[in-house]
């Protein structure tokens, strides 16, 4: 599964995985991510 970013229990910032393409369409930001998957449909691999 997809891993967020997160603090340690020390307060570093430990970085989660980063989506820069779905489907061969770039994803620059939380817009562009939602915009894709909207034209996705569910079992769509």
């Amino acid at each position: 599964g997809l891993q967020p970013t997160k603090r340690d229990s020390y307060g570093r910032l430990v970085l989660g995985d980063i989506i820069t393409a779905v489907n061969g369409k770039k994803v620059s930001n939380g817009s562009d991510l939602y915009r894709i998957l909207d034209q996705c449909n569910v079992g769509d691999t």
